[in-house]
């Protein structure tokens, strides 16, 4: 039986793939190998997926002359991964290693993408991005649409290697969101500490200043700080709630210490309970940049982008298809939290913004990228 080896550390790249490692388990037609690392190892296991990790094969670490050694002891026929870009250190991470260690052993590989945004960043050596452009670039890479396909087309990417099929992560959305009732809201509200009346705000965190220092001009505690000021400032009669969603690559402290000044916000935090139910229990989603933001655009929540004081050209999708509301300033942030906090009509405009304007989910990613695994086998 031929063998798929299956890996990824970011929380974005392993959702991407997690849907088409249960389908190929399912199916039975190969043999599936997944390698937990970081962040995933958490990830498959709650998703039931048995998985090894680089200790299990006598591997240290995710360098390309390790990864060649896993390679050889898993002797797998196609490496499947999802996308990740390194650190502001520099540091390669396994999503992009394990392609070019496949590479060097003369093995197919396939990466799955899960965001429209650092595209050739995911692709390039980190410390020579000039030189290394597309350095780890896979034989095929499977994207969200035509439009991620062209950016990247005009990025310098070889048109014969991207192959439009979706993100499986978003196959189910229609059907969780049908299926999330009052009753449900009500019990993750409970889970949560938060009121079955209170307006719930959801902000998405995202590990900006590991990533990128402040050269954006904002990191995940500015555009926080932001938040909570405006929240801060803003008077309604409604009982308000701020819940802060830490990503997994995140220290809880570190955004906790941000929200300690503003004692007029009820905040809260969270780090562990299902990234779904969460949105789905909550009134406004607010995220630098997150797919948990495209998933709340999905399930037809109000999806704002804060960046307050972005120093370059937005190139988040959403914003530029109309689909989730971008703030640069504190000023903007105030008039739509003002908003938020009083206009209901305003929320209910926002909540069907991305579905007025196409962006909608097929739902059958997993199969395209499963076939699509078949195929290059």
């Amino acid at each position: 039986m031929k063998r798929v080896l299956a890996t990824s550390s970011h929380p974005g790249g392993i959702n991407a793939i997690l849907p088409v490692i249960r389908q190929l388990n399912q199916e039975g037609q190969v043999n599936v190998i997944s390698i937990g690392h970081e962040s995933s190892e958490k990830m498959l296991a709650a998703a039931g997926i048995s998985y090894r990790t680089l200790s299990s094969y006598g591997v240290g670490t995710t360098s390309e002359e390790e990864l060649e050694l896993l390679i050889e002891r898993v002797s797998p026929n196609i490496v499947l991964t999802g996308t990740g870009d390194s650190d502001r250190d520099g540091k390669k991470v396994i999503e992009q290693t394990i392609v070019s260690a496949a590479r060097n052993a003369g093995i197919t590989s396939l990466s799955v993408l899960d965001v429209w945004a650092n595209y050739s960043l995911r692709f390039s050596d980190p410390l020579n991005l000039e030189e290394g452009h597309l350095r780890f670039l896979p034989d095929k890479v499977a994207v969200m649409d035509e439009l991620a396909r062209s950016t990247m087309v005009a990025e310098g990417f070889p048109i014969d290697r991207l192959v439009v099929t979706g993100n499986p992560f978003f196959d189910d959305l229609v059907e969780v969101g049908r299926r999330f009732g009052s009753s449900n809201r009500e019990e993750v509200r409970a889970d949560l500490g938060v009121s079955a009346d209170a307006l719930l705000l959801l902000y998405a965190s995202q590990p900006i200043e590991h990533h990128y220092g402040d050269s954006l001009g904002y990191t995940e505690k500015t555009a926080l700080d932001a938040l909570l000021s405006s929240l801060n400032k803003t008077r309604t009669g409604r009982e308000v709630s701020l819940l802060v969603k830490v990503h997994p690559r995140e220290n809880i402290p570190d955004l906790e210490e941000v929200a300690e000044k503003y004692s007029g916000v009820h905040v809260l935090f969270d780090q562990d309970y299902p990234t779904r139910p969460t949105v789905l229990a909550s009134d406004v989603v607010f995220s630098p940049f997150s797919t948990v933001l495209i998933e709340s655009t999905y399930l037809h929540k109000p999806s704002i982008r804060l960046q307050p004081g972005l120093r370059q050209k937005d190139l988040l999708v959403t914003n530029e298809l109309g689909v989730t509301v971008p703030i640069y300033t504190s000023e903007d942030l105030d008039v739509v939290v003002q908003k938020v906090l009083s206009d209901e009509s305003y929320l209910r405009e926002l909540s069907i913004k991305g579905h007025k304007k196409g962006f909608v989910v097929d739902g059958d990613a997993t199969d395209k990228v499963t076939s699509l695994v078949y195929s290059l086998l």
